[in-house]
């Protein structure tokens, strides 16, 4: 979903920030919900979208064919039953 904003409906010192290029926070409960960035800047989500995803991934090589036995054995190690003395 988009949510479109209406300048004109912003307090002044909104208007005036991002008219300056700030970046400008909101908040919802004390915990960070959107950031309005300029136009011009590409926002930083802190997630990769489907092209930074790509572009990551390229270099990476392909799943070899001992990667589910790879990772059973991964988990196998880590994942041990615990014995407590008071069961």
């Amino acid at each position: 979903m988009t949510a479109r904003l209406v300048l004109a409906d912003l307090p002044e010192d909104v208007r005036a920030a991002i008219a300056r290029g700030e970046r400008i926070n909101v908040y919802d409960n004390g915990h960070l919900a959107a950031t309005v960035v300029p136009a011009a800047e590409e926002p930083d989500h802190g997630q990769a979208n489907a092209r930074d995803y790509r572009e990551l991934m390229k270099d990476v090589p392909p799943l070899d064919s001992d990667f589910e036995k790879d990772i059973q054995e991964t988990l196998t190690a880590v994942l041990r039953p615990q014995s407590y003395p008071w069961a």
